[in-house]
């Protein structure tokens, strides 16, 4: 290599080297050009410090889908549902964060990075002012799907295993058969014969117990209860043998067979993938950029709930053990004063219960469009529920 094309390649590795370029080509000292070399083309200088925190309102509350960005780089995070995020591949220095959500005043904080460091960061945000005051909830509704209300009262006068939707979501399974790996007497695993890796047994029993879904038999042969998704399970009913099942689900025809599994499917929808609401949380933002949307601030006349058709339910598994707490919920109420179901999404809650039911009331509400300019528009709306059982 030349004395020239030694200096030229030395010149381009000290830039790369100093973060200044990103190398796309490399010096070719036969040709005497700066040729590209597919293994450098996207060649960046990161670093390797790490931010981990939480994003929360004033109550205490996490916020789930708070853009939180670091201006050096660029690098954006997006936080879960109880407002935690982390951001990786730092360089080393004073980094700015920027948090922002819709309903919020956007924050800003600095904090030094450290290579092979992990540094640490709680963010409060305020809420704007709302045009939707607090609701309190402070009795117990008894649903009106009549299933449940024949659930609960096998659940407070017949022997068997009841697991309530809080309850399955603070066990928080991957598969449905990991609720019955806690109940005594009950066997889950490979059966020798069956090309099922999850089949149940219950104490002594050598057939396969009985699986019920909303009311109807799940067939006669051996039900893999890993092809329902937990997610959509609102109830489940579990008798050792069919003895003790309750005669209105099954009948006095099943009482030879091995134990019955009672599964109530959920009306409400499935809790979307986190990755889901944080596109769905960026779709929103746009809209409002674009003046498609618009929030509280920006119309005449503000969206709002005809009071008397939002009645959220004291989860009931939270009633009993006197569990008080707080749920806000964000949605789009369309020009002709429609709930557009898409965007409804829980923004904090202190339990996941409380944001359920918050969702399922606004699923049943009746909403009145907001007006701009003298025409019905589309606004985005926070409602802020607080759960408070008074003391008995």
């Amino acid at each position: 290599m030349t004395n020239g094309g030694g200096r030229k390649l030395s010149a381009v590795r000290r830039l790369v080297n100093s973060g200044e370029m990103n190398l796309r080509r490399f010096y070719n000292p036969r040709l005497g050009v700066i040729a590209c070399a597919a293994m450098f083309c996207s060649l960046r200088v990161v670093g390797d410090g790490t931010i981990t925190g939480h994003v929360r309102e004033t109550t205490g509350a996490g916020i789930s889908g708070a853009e939180v960005r670091v201006s050096r780089g660029e690098r954006l995070a997006i936080t879960d549902a109880t407002g935690s995020f982390r951001i990786r591949q730092l360089p080393s220095g004073v980094a700015r964060l920027t948090v922002r959500r819709l309903g919020f005043r956007p924050a800003t904080r600095e904090l030094a990075i450290t290579d092979g460091a992990t540094a640490e960061l709680t963010v409060e945000l305020e809420a704007l002012a709302m045009q939707l005051q607090q609701v309190t909830v402070s009795e117990r509704t008894v649903s009106a799907d009549p299933r449940l209300a024949s659930f609960r009262d096998r659940m407070q006068k017949r022997p068997g295993h009841f697991y309530t939707r809080d309850r399955i979501e603070s066990i928080a399974p991957t598969d449905l058969s990991e609720l019955l790996r806690g109940i005594p007497g009950v066997r889950v695993g490979p059966i020798r014969g069956t090309a099922m890796r999850t089949s149940v047994r219950f104490r002594g029993a050598v057939c396969a117990p009985i699986v019920v879904v909303d009311g109807f038999v799940a067939g006669a042969a051996e039900f893999d209860l890993d092809t329902v998704d937990p997610a959509t399970v609102e109830a489940l009913e579990v008798y050792m043998d069919a003895s003790s099942a309750p005669t209105e689900i099954m009948g006095p025809r099943f009482s030879d067979r091995c134990g019955v599994i009672v599964i109530w499917t959920r009306h409400l929808k499935e809790i979307r993938r986190h990755s889901e609401k944080a596109a769905l949380q960026g779709e929103l933002q746009q809209q409002v950029d674009g003046a498609s949307l618009f929030a509280a601030q920006d119309v005449d006349s503000v969206a709002r709930i005809v009071a008397a058709t939002f009645t959220p339910v004291y989860p009931d598994a939270l009633w009993t053990s006197a569990l008080e707490g707080y749920a806000r919920v964000e949605f789009v109420v369309d020009a002709d004063g429609e709930l557009e179901g898409k965007y409804v999404s829980v923004v904090s809650a202190s339990n996941p219960a409380f944001g359920e039911s918050v969702k399922a009331a606004l699923e049943k509400a009746t909403f009145v469009a907001a007006v701009r300019s003298g025409k019905r528009v589309r606004q985005v709306m926070q409602i802020p529920v607080r759960f408070a059982r008074p003391n008995r």
